[in-house]
């Protein structure tokens, strides 16, 4: 009886550190990107709400007819169920801006910590100038643990302007 129960706790061991051998060689599996399209973003604002402009065919914001600020609210969700960090190192911001000198749309990347409640802003990425939909990216400074934050973006459009609009925000590894 007890060299059976004594193999049997030796064959438990040694599928166990097999299992865990096997696991140790994996490989590292990136986070799937986070894109949240513009449209889908809250109004932060009673005058963004009376007076923005969302276009849902286009799934972009553009600036308004004269609101004081034009301001939207973008959480991040983590796209992992089981981990705590990601491994997105950039945040990208998809824009048209034809106004002369761009910045007519910023995106700001927001850290709230549990337990701190100090509000921490990471990355901002302001647009330049393209008649044509474009890109502007920053690496995050560091990367994203759910366990312990949450996050958000504030998407702003200046309203000094019509002729700016975002259409997509993006967190990526590369």
């Amino acid at each position: 009886m007890r060299s059976t129960l004594f193999h049997g706790l030796c064959r438990s061991a040694g599928v166990a550190l097999g299992m865990a051998m096997g696991a140790a060689a994996a490989p590292a599996w990136a986070t799937p990107d986070a894109l949240t399209v513009a449209a889908a973003c809250t109004p932060a604002t009673r005058h963004t709400v009376e007076f923005g402009q969302v276009l849902t065919a286009e799934g972009a914001v553009r600036a308004g007819r004269n609101p004081p600020v034009m301001q939207y609210i973008c959480p991040v969700w983590n796209p992992e169920d089981y981990a705590a960090s990601t491994s997105w190192r950039f945040f990208r911001l998809q824009f048209r801006d034809a106004n002369p000198g761009g910045a007519a749309v910023r995106a700001t990347l927001f850290e709230k910590p549990r337990l701190a409640g100090r509000t921490e802003r990471l990355v901002v990425l302001v647009s330049a100038y393209s008649a044509d939909l474009a890109v502007v990216s920053a690496p995050l400074p560091r990367l994203l643990d759910f366990s312990r934050n949450a996050y958000y973006v504030l998407l702003e459009l200046d309203p000094r302007t019509v002729a700016a609009e975002a259409h997509m925000l993006m967190l990526t590894d590369k």
